[in-house]
């Protein structure tokens, strides 16, 4: 290429028609970033629990979802890990039209018709509109107002499901964190929240409580709400199966619909939504805000990657995060963080990222610590301190002393076994 001009120019036109491609992408979206941006909201109870209204086959009706994958393929506990009877997890109002969204309806779509519906006792005028997303199913129904109740009018006797409101006033121009949760521990779910307090600037938690058994919702919210900093916390007690997936089926319907649940129901207007779980920590090595690099995002959506740490020595009490400090060098599937507003209603938000690679930007200064000890699951086990894999995550260490967490004197959280030298990993 260095003697020939015509490829030179050709290398160099490349660049310039990326570069413009993305000052378009971001010029794109300069009216909602700019023109309307949310403000906060004062709102009563800006630290509550809020309930979901299911509605479901009951089981003494011998009807069940239609699942397309064989017997034999299917996990052995598959009855009693997957919803085979909720026709909706929640329905709500979000100001404009009645939203209810839950598992694919599959068979079930054949009893939602405009004859079998009657809010608040009458028949709507208008038929629902069905819309099937991967692993959840969102059917709404234009309304002048918001209902009180829906009631289906079927084969077997029925009960009206009470209409919800929408929280975005709740989470509007909020810096918001987000994930689902069983049975960690409250104090791990307090360290998680003061992290992305102190390194984001978070100031808002809406967490969904999928069934604990070792604190109640009033508990769990306590709990956040003597973390400084957080102005708005919201429990959403989840009771639904939560579901599975392998090689031949996806039936977490819980774990996906949650997502596009908070998103309809009580994210549209926040400034920013990070979605990561209780075991992972995002830092950033220069010391930004992952909310700043959302702003200057082309899409108003990040991703970043993560990486493990494990712990390497017998714990001699019960571990938190900032007891970890040595990595496998095993990578993390990526999280993402996005701005609502900005996002296409056809875009769905999944776990590891929302809408793709192809609408969102790699923040590369952005990285997240998955900490492999902090689970209640009995097959993540401890590891032996092996030099050769095991690394001190110096990366990590800095962000703790960034907020606050250690100095630079403290020794070393997670040391190895005496006398083996440290590896070190930035």
């Amino acid at each position: 290429m260095a003697g020939n001009p015509f490829g030179r120019l050709l290398y160099h036109s490349r660049d310039l028609v990326w570069s413009v491609v993305a000052v378009l992408a971001f010029a794109a979206t300069w009216p909602k970033r700019w023109l309307t941006t949310p403000g906060v909201v004062t709102v009563a109870e800006p630290c509550r629990i809020e309930r979901i209204t299911g509605v479901a086959v009951p089981d003494t009706v011998p009807l069940s979802r239609y699942e397309p994958v064989p017997v034999e393929l299917r996990h052995p506990e598959h009855d009693a890990r997957v919803d085979a009877k909720s026709l909706f997890y929640d329905v709500f109002w979000d100001g404009r039209q009645l939203v209810m969204i839950g598992p694919p309806l599959r068979n079930f779509e054949a009893l939602i018709r405009l004859d079998t519906i009657r809010i608040d006792g009458e028949r709507p005028s208008r038929a629902p509109v069905l819309r099937q997303m991967h692993g959840c199913q969102i059917t709404t129904l234009a309304l002048p107002t918001r209902p009180q109740q829906i009631k289906f009018e079927l084969d077997w006797p029925t009960e009206a499901a009470l209409v919800q409101p929408s929280g975005f006033d709740l989470f509007r121009g909020r810096k918001v964190i987000t994930t689902k949760s069983r049975d960690n521990r409250l104090d791990w779910i307090a360290d998680w929240v003061d992290f992305h307090v102190r390194a984001h600037g978070v100031d808002a938690v809406l967490f969904y409580d999928n069934n604990s058994t070792l604190y109640s919702p009033d508990e769990l919210l306590a709990r956040i709400r003597t973390v400084p900093g957080v102005d708005v916390a919201v429990v959403v007690p989840w009771s639904h199966k939560w579901g599975y997936w392998n090689k031949h089926i996806s039936a977490d319907y819980t774990q996906v619909t949650i997502l596009e649940h908070a998103r309809r129901r009580f994210l549209r207007d926040a400034r920013g939504i990070l979605s990561c779980d209780v075991d992972e920590m995002v830092v950033s090595k220069g010391g930004r805000s992952l909310f700043d690099w959302l702003d200057q995002s082309l899409r108003g959506a990040i991703h970043f990657h993560g990486t493990n740490i494990e712990s390497v020595t017998p714990p001699t009490a019960p571990l938190r995060h900032r007891d970890l400090s040595y990595g496998s060098g095993k990578s993390s599937p990526d999280k993402w963080a996005a701005i609502p507003r900005l996002m296409p209603d056809k875009v769905q938000w999944h776990i590891h990222g929302a809408g793709g690679r192809s609408r969102s930007t790699r923040a590369r200064d952005l990285t997240f610590r998955h900490f492999i000890p902090i689970t209640t699951k009995s097959e993540r086990v401890q590891h032996e301190y092996d030099p050769t894999q095991h690394q001190l995550d110096t990366g990590w260490l800095r962000a703790m002393e960034h907020v606050g967490w250690r100095r630079p004197e403290d020794p070393s959280p997670g040391q190895p076994p005496s006398g083996q030298p440290p590896g070190s990993a930035s």
